[in-house]
């Protein structure tokens, strides 16, 4: 399979050595090629200079690699006068292959004229939507650039449950058992949003205390929420005097260019950040919500707490449900009972079936059209 290549063009020139001048090489790579951020590897790293720029900021990580162990022990000691060790390492290469794993390189940087680098071994190290660039050491040369296209077969896991319905089920066919480590980082919490983007905001500190924390802002808020292109989905108490909750809709209005990628936390009039599609009020306490199609699953359990008992909710012993509702109004068009109550957002859908994790363990399917 031939590799479909396109050319930049950048001001490159070998004879000049200086921080400054490798700067704006730099640069004018991550630039030329549209790398934000991860791994960027140098092939034929000279004395570290390039390699130590090619560091665009702190999502990217940097190795540069050389057949000259001189080279190497120079662009070591270039590395760490700058005070990038570990953020930036070089290492000899030994051989025509590259020392890692299939799909992990972001940018591949070959300043090496001699390099020998099979294609397939250029396409096995790339990430999806990876680059490989050659530099010519003359000034104004067009350079080779292959972008590698994502595969039709890998699904994209946009979101924290795969996409804005909370249906944490990818549609990719080469997921199988894992055969080696491809990556390590731990994320600041279990449940992170790194990017707000321009979504609604689903964070219990907002909706649930009536009256505190922002109660009227004019990003859409809940408990819970899903969302597609159009409206928005969700279940909160926020407001709610006797403390119970409801499930509403609201237009999810499209966003011009111009207005700000973070979530609008301004405050607005109560009445209009209450206005909605529809809103109907629970009887029930939700632990999970699931839009497939044009239907809305609840994972619901008792919002009334005894007081004989009063931690047989939160137990799982006061009953528990599947409500599964129309996503146009709201209203209840199944019940599923339970024997215990659903972990949070502990629902996913796939192929007509609906699957339940529940507290005790269990996992439940639900097939469409059967009883």
């Amino acid at each position: 399979m031939r590799c479909s290549w396109t050319s930049v063009v950048l001001f490159y020139a070998a004879a000049v050595v200086g921080p400054t001048a490798q700067g704006d090489t730099a640069r004018d790579i991550l630039a030329a090629t549209g790398v934000r951020g991860g791994l960027v590897i140098h092939l034929g790293c000279g004395d570290g200079r390039l390699t130590a720029a090619l560091r665009g900021g702190e999502g990217y990580l940097v190795h540069g690699l050389d057949a000259d162990p001189a080279n190497v022990e120079r662009a070591r000691r270039q590395i760490a006068a700058l005070g990038l060790s570990g953020v930036v390492s070089v290492d000899r290469l030994q051989g025509n292959r590259l020392p890692y794993v299939d799909n992990l390189v972001n940018l591949l940087v070959i300043s090496d004229a001699n390099a020998q680098l099979a294609e397939e071994e250029i396409r096995r190290v790339l990430a999806p939507g990876g680059t490989a660039l050659w530099l010519n050491p003359k000034s104004a040369i067009q350079n080779p650039k292959f972008t590698k296209p994502w595969p039709k077969d890998i699904d994209q896991w946009t979101h924290y449950l795969h996409g804005p319905d909370n249906n944490a089920v990818a549609h990719d066919t080469v997921v199988g058992p894992p055969r080696h480590m491809q990556w390590l980082a731990a994320p600041a919490w279990t449940r992170n949003h790194h990017d707000f983007s321009r979504m609604p905001v689903a964070y219990s500190w907002i909706v649930d205390r009536p009256g505190k924390m922002m109660p009227t802002i004019a990003v859409p808020a809940a408990l819970m929420m899903v969302y597609d292109d159009h409206a928005v989905w969700g279940v909160r108490n926020q407001g709610n005097a006797d403390g119970k909750y409801e499930v509403f809709a609201k237009e999810n209005r499209p966003f011009s260019a111009k207005e700000t990628p973070l979530p609008d936390f301004r405050q607005i009039a109560a009445d209009e950040a209450d206005r909605c599609a529809w809103k109907n009020r629970l009887p029930v306490r939700a632990t999970a919500m699931l839009k497939s199609g044009n239907l809305l699953f609840l994972g619901v359990t008792s919002s009334e707490i005894p007081e004989a008992d009063p931690h047989a909710v939160y137990e799982g012993r006061s009953g528990a449900a599947v409500w599964i509702c129309s996503q146009s109004d709201g209203s209840r068009i199944a019940q599923h009972w339970l024997q215990s109550p659903v972990v949070w957002d502990g629902m996913a859908a796939a192929h007509g079936r609906l699957y339940v994790a529940t507290q005790d363990g269990k996992i439940t399917c639900f097939a469409g059209g059967v009883n």
